[in-house]
């Protein structure tokens, strides 16, 4: 994980393929049909370097929380209007309610314990108010884990290229993701760097109980963004 603080400032390069428009979009639709509350604040958690908030910001009041301080140094460069918070989604407390929370890109995988997941539902609710809605996309459930496999990322500019490969392998209730870079920087060379990261894998059934027991009433979209699912909670 030390590696991965040095690759933060490429991070957006392997991902300008990632369609965060049109996720964006489903996500607008989420909100118009399961809102009730008549505000517009909206936090996104594991925000990342913010690349939905500046879709959402067109039509919300956008604030991001993020675990990695390098991620967050980034978000800010991008998008300096508005506010980014350093903390861990299952224990921050901003002081403050919003309308929308979201954790998208499977930022929860990350959560090794029924106990956090539990626990940072309820901080959710905590942070929402009434008829806000919270909206989770998991990481894959035992029922849609893909086998062992490989998957390359490339980017190619003019004076850098990237090529991450992953490993990924399911070592039993955890997916282990292994990536393996290759930065090329004109006049700089060639680097190498390697990353570990370890996911929980549990079903939507699961998180949906989990949510209903933090006080959620819990709608589930089984395609969602990427195929991974979306879970939607309602604080009534």
């Amino acid at each position: 994980m030390l590696e991965y603080k040095e690759f933060v400032k490429y991070y957006d390069c392997l991902y300008l393929n990632k369609n965060y428009k049109k996720e964006s979009k489903i996500i607008n639709q989420v909100i118009k049909k399961y809102k009730k509350s008549k505000g517009k604040r909206l936090l996104d958690v594991a925000c990342g370097t913010g690349n939905h908030i500046n879709f959402l910001k067109k039509r919300f009041n956008c604030e991001g929380l993020d675990l990695s301080q390098e991620l967050l140094s980034v978000a800010k460069i991008k998008f300096p209007q508005n506010n980014f918070n350093l903390g861990n989604m299952t224990n921050f407390n901003l002081c403050k309610k919003f309308d929308i929370m979201t954790s998208l890109f499977s930022g929860i995988g990350y959560l090794k314990t029924d106990e956090e997941l539990k626990q940072t539902f309820q901080n959710f609710y905590y942070h929402l108010n009434t008829g806000g809605v919270a909206i989770i996309e998991p990481w894959f459930s035992e029922s849609n884990h893909p086998e062992d496999m490989f998957h390359m990322r490339t980017y190619n500019g003019e004076n850098m290229k990237i090529s991450r490969i992953t490993s990924l392998k399911r070592k039993k209730d955890f997916t282990i993701l292994e990536n393996h870079y290759t930065i090329a920087i004109k006049n700089n060379g060639i680097k190498k760097m390697n990353d570990t990261h370890e996911l929980k894998i549990t079903s939507h059934k699961r998180i949906a109980k989990l949510m209903c027991e933090s006080g959620f009433k819990v709608k589930y979209m089984k395609h969602g963004l990427i195929g991974r699912g979306l879970l939607v909670g309602i604080k009534q």
